[in-house]
């Protein structure tokens, strides 16, 4: 009872008389003796009357009370609402504003690839220079075989075992199955122009980097590592040359050399 009072205490601001009370209740003071004549003070009249009016005065202190919080709620609610409603439009306006300039940008570059791709596919293809394949072949046979070491191992690691990125993996098993590939002459990419030729070849983009494929064709404008013909690779290991495969990797064929210069009869797009 003390503790329902005290909290309407804290809830409302009474004055006079009710106030009183609530203090006295405050104060853990019986009801009785808050409703006896001797606490009642000037105008209390007796128990009864103290206790009608107190009650009548705490229930008009309470719907008065009620709807003042209501309105109190519903001005807050108001104004929150058009404080949120004023910062989402600045942000919406600010943020409108950037993906404009951003969207100008993109537009604007890709118009610019846009031109630069029309322009580029508008020319005619590239021409290559003469490629020898017999000579190509007779230099790869140069050397004494053997196993791979670096760039070219980790690549052949990579692409034909469980290599990675960082050159771990099983090398020996790799370059076996490397082998077996070529004697296949399976998987390879692009189409074959029937001359009985197997071509490992090198390819540097951006999206994938350094990648090592097999081909069928002569693989012009691409870094051609060896060559060997179809049904006598075992011949070519014995005899291959990786320094040279390690040169080739700086070469395009039929483009330009180890060092840069141009192959006589290339002519770019």
């Amino acid at each position: 009872m003390n503790n329902g009072l005290s909290m309407r205490a804290k809830r409302y601001n009474f004055d006079g008389r009710t106030g009183a009370i609530l203090r006295l209740a405050m104060a853990s003071k019986p009801v009785g003796d808050i409703l006896s004549p001797s606490n009642s003070g000037a105008g209390f009249s007796s128990g009864s009357n103290l206790t009608r009016s107190c009650c009548e005065r705490i229930g008009e202190a309470d719907i008065s009370c009620g709807m003042g919080s209501v309105k109190v709620l519903t001005r807050t609610i108001f104004v929150a609402t058009a404080v949120w409603y004023s910062f989402a439009l600045g942000w919406a306006f600010s943020s409108a504003r950037g993906q404009r300039t951003v969207r100008n940008c993109s537009v604007r570059d890709r118009s610019s690839l846009t031109r630069h791709a029309v322009k580029f596919m508008s020319k005619r293809k590239a021409s290559y220079g003469p490629v020898d394949v017999e000579a190509f072949y007779a230099e790869t046979i140069t050397g004494s075989g053997g196993a791979p070491q670096g760039l070219e191992r980790d690549l052949i690691t990579r692409f034909f075992g469980d290599g990675d990125f960082h050159g771990h993996g099983d090398h020996e098993a790799a370059l076996k199955n490397f082998r077996e590939c070529l004697e296949k002459g399976e998987p390879f990419v692009g189409s074959d122009d029937g001359n009985g030729w197997i071509w490992a070849v090198a390819d540097l983009t951006v999206q994938d980097g350094l990648s090592l494929e097999l081909r069928k064709s002569v693989p012009y404008g691409l870094r051609a590592l060896l060559v060997a013909k179809q049904g006598a690779v075992g011949e070519m290991f014995e005899k291959l040359n990786w320094g040279v495969v390690r040169r080739r990797l700086n070469e395009l064929l039929g483009q330009r050399d180890a060092e840069g210069n141009m192959i006589p009869g290339y002519q770019p797009p």
